[in-house]
């Protein structure tokens, strides 16, 4: 009888126990929430500015700060908010605030340095380092996730949310040269090391159809087997074998609602969902689909809607 009586106690103290630990787990994660309406706006990236001063003063105290904590990361418990000119860009406004690119861009969830920011509200951090997004949309965002999640599983467990994203902090950190070189590339390369156009963009007799036709890209002179290269980095959106009209074909989404297509391959290296970086070697070109020789047909779609490759790259 009492045997059993101690063992039910025993039963419940463990019962309260294992609440007790899971709720101090659950709440071992403190959260912090950066409300952009509530935050001070700097006017002037300048002194003549006083929340500028005080945004200043501010990140000189962080500095001393956290760089005296090795072994533990505080929580960023000030914020600001800035609306760029016309005449800025993010590297003038790094420049001026003393914040590297690295930090603003991950915060910000900006995608690459062609992203217009003037007239958008841009978080100004009191830190230096990157914020890892839980969710990664972007393609810096993905590969900064991927590249730092030992990290993030190893730091203090604080995170943000800005409009609903949640974000880790990781102090002192920079850009990869990888992440660095998504951020940066802005322009894009030909498809191709020798081109030569033998059909341009627009409506054309076709060969194939033997009629006036639109020509929704431009097609390049290629030996069957010449490498065929991403001509901006980005993330294998759709690959296809044996399209009656396209043959083997890869197409490839960019930053800003671009894609470009790559078709008549003899051999495609990537699958869909894989990250490629500028000038990396994504098939062979070819003679497959509707063709009456070996080629590289090369498109540009902007949201969608063919473009002029010669309006993106120079050839």
């Amino acid at each position: 009888m009492h045997h059993n009586f101690f063992a039910l106690i025993f039963f419940v103290v463990l019962q309260v126990f294992s609440i007790i630990s899971s709720s101090a787990e659950e709440n071992s994660v403190q959260k912090i929430r950066i409300e952009i309406e509530k935050l001070p706006e700097i006017k002037k990236l300048s002194r003549t500015d006083v929340v500028f001063c005080q945004f200043e003063e501010t990140v000189s105290h962080n500095d001393r700060i956290f760089a005296d904590e090795l072994n533990f990361t505080p929580p960023i418990e000030e914020f600001y908010v800035y609306i760029p000119k016309k005449s800025e860009d993010i590297f003038s406004v790094c420049a001026d605030s003393g914040i590297p690119y690295d930090t603003l861009i991950t915060l910000n969830s900006l995608s690459g340095i062609s992203e217009k920011i003037a007239g958008k509200k841009i978080v100004l951090p009191t830190v230096k380092g990157i914020f890892v997004r839980e969710n990664p949309v972007s393609f810096v965002e993905i590969l900064i996730s991927s590249e730092f999640k030992s990290f993030v599983e190893n730091s203090e467990k604080i995170c943000y949310y800005l409009n609903e994203k949640k974000f880790y902090f990781l102090y002192g950190k920079r850009f990869t040269p990888a992440q660095r070189a998504f951020f940066l590339d802005a322009s894009m390369r030909a498809p191709l090391d020798s081109i030569r156009v033998t059909s341009g963009f627009g409506f054309r007799d076709s060969p194939v159809y033997k009629r006036w036709k639109s020509h929704n890209g431009i097609d390049f002179a290629a030996a069957e087997g010449t490498p065929v290269y991403a001509c901006k980095s980005g993330k294998i959106a759709f690959v296809a074998k044996m399209d009656s009209v396209f043959g083997n074909y890869v197409v490839i989404s960019h930053e800003s609602g671009l894609s470009s297509v790559y078709a008549h391959l003899s051999r495609i290296d990537v699958k869909k969902g894989e990250i490629v970086r500028v000038g990396e070697q994504i098939g062979l070109s070819g003679k497959t689909g509707a063709v009456t020789g070996p080629h590289l047909h090369f498109e540009v779609r902007l949201n969608g809607v063919a473009a002029d490759p010669a309006d993106f790259i120079r050839y």
